[in-house]
């Protein structure tokens, strides 16, 4: 495992694919609330196709924003419409 030191909003950017990519390869990426499948690992979109990533626990309550058990794949209107809440 590299050890790689993400920074500003392109190292975001770079983490985010990277995350999508390392779970499309377990198989097709699926939103953990409404269960949509076959999401796209393009995350420079708003399409309503693309993975989003949620932080489960949100940055603004202390969540971790590189902790991978703290993410979960999820839609871009369910990642949206929970916004900063807690689950």
């Amino acid at each position: 495992l590299r050890k790689v030191v993400y920074q500003g909003y392109q190292g975001w950017l770079r983490f985010r694919l990277e995350f999508l990519e390392q779970k499309e390869r377990l198989g097709p990426l699926t939103c953990v609330y409404c269960g949509k499948t076959n999401l796209i690992a393009d995350t420079t979109n708003t399409d309503p196709l693309c993975a989003s990533i949620d932080h489960i626990i949100p940055l603004s309550k202390g969540g971790d924003k590189f902790n991978h058990s703290n993410l979960a794949v999820s839609c871009v209107k369910c990642n949206s419409k929970k916004a900063d809440k807690i689950l």
